[in-house]
């Protein structure tokens, strides 16, 4: 058992250099074209391992005039959000909370940073309806 949650940590922290290869030959135009979507929690990736979110309509919608609008519960919030191209880091200004993107493609986006007091990789998928 601690064999797993040493191979999860491991992989957790190694994964990044590998999946900024990609997201570093992306432009900042590239970027934020592929990020300025609407995106949902599928994954929440942690020492503890994978755990899969079930579909609730839960959603983040990244503008491309640095508006965002979330749903969680049923509440739907506006906020702003910015952009740091060098670090690929995402800001969200309501909470001052940063993720750092370390994959992205027109159907997956992955965000590490804190979510709830712990180190974790949030995987989204875009959402197409």
């Amino acid at each position: 058992m601690k064999k797993n949650y040493l191979l999860l940590a491991v992989l957790l922290f190694i994964s990044p250099l590998f999946l900024k290869a990609q997201v570093a030959t992306l432009s900042e135009k590239e970027t934020l074209s592929l990020l300025c979507y609407k995106w949902e929690v599928t994954k929440i990736q942690s020492f503890q391992g994978v755990m899969k979110v079930k579909p609730r309509g839960d959603y983040t919608m990244f503008n491309s005039d640095f508006t965002m609008e979330s749903k969680e519960d049923d509440k739907i919030k506006k906020s702003k959000w910015s952009f740091s191209f060098p670090e690929k880091k995402v800001t969200f200004e309501d909470d001052g909370s940063v993720y750092k993107i370390m994959d992205l493609s027109t159907s997956e986006l992955h965000l590490k940073g804190k979510w709830s007091g712990e180190m974790v990789v949030l995987i989204l998928k875009r959402v197409t309806k």
